[in-house]
């Protein structure tokens, strides 16, 4: 599950990529990764809180989860 944004819900301004990957454990800081962007899930949003935007990233990660067992 990857953003491509400003991350305006906490007031960034630099365009990044940031990526979860779902069931894994380790630390990846500073490796070179391949990522294949596969779906847009939603727009970019600035939420009223951290709350609110932490709960729209569990309803995201459920929905990737989902789409990810079905293409087992």
């Amino acid at each position: 599950m990857s953003n491509v944004g400003t991350r305006p819900s906490v007031d960034g301004t630099t365009r990044l990529l940031e990526t979860h990957v779902l069931n894994f454990n380790g630390n990846l800081y500073g490796r070179r990764l391949k990522l294949r962007l596969l779906e847009k899930i939603r727009d970019e949003v600035k939420f009223s809180s951290i709350e609110a935007l932490q709960q729209q990233l569990l309803r995201d990660r459920d929905y990737v989860a989902r789409q990810a067992e079905g293409s087992i």
